[in-house]
């Protein structure tokens, strides 16, 4: 997989720092808050040729490494579902997140820069292709907390999935890129 110089550079900067910050305990203990963990579940359209809206679902996690920045990962994964007019196609984006936070007494308001890796199923002529591209991408969102541990939220997020060659029984196949906007809900718990 050939990636894109810019997007290589911010995924490595990025893993520096959450590796950087990991090892320094006295930077994680600097937050307020500590960390935290989420399920995430909604819909999500993919502007790619002849697919559908479908679910999206998935998991992410972060820590605090001031009280307004958080670095962690996520991992999501679209439903199967395609109906009857669409091809087959699913997808996988996982990556690392760092996220600006305006928290209130009553929530957490949060704007993230996404970057990571995808996984694009699809079915050509009856041959299964998976592709392997790297995305980037923003989200917004709120969380509301409910206690002190437990909080409710949605967001929104735009991904943009590069486009990939993926070489399968012999043959060459494409994949275009494509974006991908979503809107989910979040149960988010403190640790």
């Amino acid at each position: 997989m050939e990636w894109n110089p810019n997007y290589r550079f911010l995924y490595y900067f990025l893993s520096l720092v959450c590796l950087f910050i990991l090892s320094s305990p006295q930077l994680l203990q600097a937050a307020d808050q500590t960390s935290q963990m989420g399920l995430l579940f909604g819909l999500s359209v993919p502007n790619a040729d002849n697919t559908n809206p479908r679910q999206l679902y998935g998991i992410r996690g972060s820590a605090f490494v001031t009280p307004s920045l958080s670095l962690g990962g996520y991992y999501l994964v679209s439903g199967k579902i395609e109906g009857k007019d669409g091809r087959d196609f699913d997808y996988s984006l996982h990556g690392i997140e760092g996220a600006y936070h305006i928290v209130s007494p009553r929530g957490d308001t949060f704007m993230g820069l996404r970057v990571g890796l995808s996984k694009v199923r699809t079915d050509v002529s009856g041959t299964k292709v998976i592709h392997s591209p790297d995305h980037v991408g923003v989200a917004l969102g709120y969380d509301y907390y409910l206690t002190t541990w437990m909080s409710v939220g949605f967001e929104g997020s735009y991904v943009r999935v590069k486009s990939s060659e993926s070489t399968q029984t012999g043959g060459q196949f494409a994949e275009d890129s494509f974006n991908i906007i979503s809107f989910l809900l979040s149960l988010q718990f403190r640790l």
